[in-house]
C-alpha cells in the first residue's frame, strides 16, 4: 500500500492528465491515431509508475523475439503484470483482459487506449467474437498481441501453472504469427507486500518462439501443450531460482544498512 500512495504522490498529476489528455481520447477513436504514437505514450506512462513502484527488472531473451509481429503468450500471477510487460515492450503490444477490468476506469482506459480486447469468460460467443477480432488484427501486422492462457491469475506462485486453454491459441494460428513464451515472476510484490525491500526484483524471460512453419500441421491442444512447457520450464528452471538469489541479496544488503 505504501507503494501506491508514493507513486500517487510522484505521478497523480502526470496520471490524471494523460487520462484527460489522451487516454480518453484514444479509447474513443480507436481508429484515429496512430498505435505506434498511442503505444508510445502509455510505454513511457508504464516506465515513471514501474520506477516508482520500486520494481527492479531483469529481462532476458530479448534476443528470442523475431522482428515482425507475434503473439506472446505468459504465465499470469499479478494485477501488474501488464503494467511490466508495457514497461519492457518497446513496439506497439497490447493485451486481451478479462471483462472485469471494465470496472477499473484508468486501467480499462489504458488498455483501450492501445486498442486492447476485453473477453468474458462466462459468455462463449462473446469469447468468440473477441478472439476473432485478435485474429483480424494479427493479420494487419500493425501490433503485437500478449495473451495469458491460463485465463486468470495463479495465486500460489509456487505451484505448476493452470492449465492453458486451447481456444487462446486459434487466433494466432489462424493469423499464422510467431508465438513467443514468456515468462514473469516476482510482480506481486508491488502492491500489498509486507517486506519494504528498496527495490523489488522482478523477471521477466522471453523463450524460443514456435514458428507458424513448425506448428502448421499441429491442433491447438499440442501447440498449447508446447508453448506451456516452454513456459513451465522456464518459470521452474529460471526465473524461480533467478528470484531466490535476487531476494537474498535484497535481504543482505537491507540487513547491511541496518546495522
Amino acid at each position: 500500500m505504501r507503494n501506491i500512495i508514493k507513486t500517487f504522490l510522484l505521478h497523480g498529476f502526470r496520471i490524471i492528465y494523460s487520462y484527460f489528455a489522451w487516454m480518453r481520447k484514444y479509447s474513443k477513436n480507436r481508429d484515429k491515431y496512430d498505435i505506434e504514437v498511442k503505444y508510445q505514450k502509455l510505454h513511457h506512462l508504464c516506465e515513471k509508475i514501474s520506477k516508482s513502484l520500486n520494481a527492479d527488472i531483469t529481462v532476458k531473451g530479448i534476443e528470442n523475439i523475431p522482428s515482425e509481429t507475434v503473439c506472446y503468450l505468459s504465465n499470469h500471477i499479478s494485477m501488474t503484470d501488464p503494467l511490466i510487460y508495457l514497461s519492457v515492450f518497446h513496439k506497439p503490444t497490447t493485451f486481451v483482459c478479462k471483462k472485469e477490468i471494465k470496472n477499473y476506469p484508468f486501467v480499462a482506459k489504458c488498455i483501450d487506449s492501445i486498442e486492447g480486447e476485453f473477453i468474458d469468460r462466462q459468455d462463449l460467443k462473446s469469447s468468440l467474437r473477441t478472439m476473432m477480432k485478435v485474429e483480424k488484427d494479427l493479420r494487419t501486422r500493425k501490433k503485437s498481441w500478449l495473451i495469458f492462457p491460463e485465463g486468470t491469475r495463479n495465486k500460489d506462485r509456487k505451484s505448476l501453472l493452470l492449465d492453458f486453454h486451447y481456444g487462446t491459441f486459434k487466433a494466432p494460428t489462424k493469423a499464422k504469427v510467431p508465438l513467443v513464451p514468456c515468462v514473469i515472476y516476482g510482480s506481486h510484490r508491488l502492491i500489498f507486500y509486507k517486506t519494504k525491500f528498496k527495490r523489488y526484483p522482478i523477471y521477466v524471460e522471453f523463450g524460443q518462439p514456435l514458428y507458424p512453419s513448425e506448428y502448421e500441421n499441429m491442433s491447438t491442444q499440442e501447440v498449447a501443450k508446447i508453448i506451456q512447457s516452454r513456459v513451465q520450464t522456464m518459470l521452474s528452471y529460471h526465473a524461480r531460482q533467478e528470484d531466490k538469489e535476487a531476494l537474498m541479496k535484497a535481504l543482505k544488503n537491507k540487513y547491511k544498512e541496518s546495522m
